[in-house]
């Protein structure tokens, strides 16, 4: 029992996530277990939010062999102004181009410049093939896609395990 449920069971009241509580989705099926948070946007119905990473290597000291283990950083949310992202809604043809990228994610990498695109792999990569996995599958278990079609052209100008142009041609260093 987590120190959260706990409190509430103590106080007489119902955790906030508890099954009770019809919090618990079920599990995610893998098809969309394993998308990267620019792949999830790509197949977006909605855009409520952009998210800002800013990333620090792991390690104090700058070490290029360092960058290939990874980073530490934290990423913030903001609401996006739906007049601002209109254009991108309410179509019926995914995935979306990769132009959404640019609108919806901005990354920053503190310290040295120049960090090769394999540093970005694990965050922001896109896989072409899980893409149209994730909307054959939703298409069939999700009323909400059943009417999509899929936007071959769309498709075709995402990479198939690389960072979209549109985010590592934004990135910024400080």
């Amino acid at each position: 029992l987590c120190q959260e449920c706990k409190r509430s069971l103590e106080r007489d009241r119902l955790p906030w996530c508890a099954l009770a509580n019809n919090m618990w989705i079920g599990p995610v099926p893998f098809d969309l277990e394993v998308l990267t948070q620019p792949e999830q946007l790509l197949i977006a119905l909605y855009f409520p939010t952009a998210f800002v990473y800013k990333l620090y290597p792991k390690t104090r000291r700058f070490d290029p062999q360092s960058l290939q283990m990874g980073y530490r950083g934290n990423v913030s949310t903001y609401r996006l102004d739906p007049s601002e992202i209109a254009s991108f809604v309410g179509s019926k043809r995914l995935p979306h181009g990769p132009e959404v990228l640019a609108s919806t994610i901005a990354v920053t990498f503190v310290g040295p410049r120049n960090r090769p695109e394999r540093c970005m792999q694990g965050l922001f990569r896109v896989r072409r093939h899980r893409v149209l996995a994730a909307l054959l599958w939703l298409k069939e278990h999700n009323p909400l896609y059943e009417n999509v079609d899929i936007d071959e052209a769309a498709l075709g100008q995402l990479p198939d395990g690389g960072v979209p142009e549109s985010i590592s041609l934004n990135v910024r260093y400080d």
